[in-house]
């Protein structure tokens, strides 16, 4: 994407991979899928039916967190679906 500031944190397939097993085992067999790096976020399949989203830039944090407490209140009001998240990850230092 044209003038997309660079990313302050490389999200790496393998780190996220890591990352489902370590706080969500029972989805990591899943097969994990890059989509997209998008401006703040990297985005992921995992399997068919979700999908993990991480901030690629700190300034993205604060906006995932707000998300995470305004969403379900949007959601019940809104006509159109809304996605509902099913885990919210913690941050975690990952060894190589």
């Amino acid at each position: 994407m044209a003038g997309m500031p660079p990313a302050t944190v490389e999200v790496c397939d393998a780190a996220v991979q890591r990352l489902v097993r370590d706080q969500r085992p029972d989805l990591g067999d899943r097969p994990l899928t890059r989509v997209a790096n998008g401006w703040d976020n990297a985005n992921f399949r995992l399997g068919d039916d979700l999908a993990v989203r991480l901030p690629r830039r700190t300034e993205a944090v604060p906006l995932i967190l707000h998300e995470r407490r305004y969403l379900p209140d949007i959601a019940r009001r809104s006509p159109v679906a809304v996605p509902d998240p099913v885990h919210a990850g913690r941050p975690t230092i990952l060894g190589s």
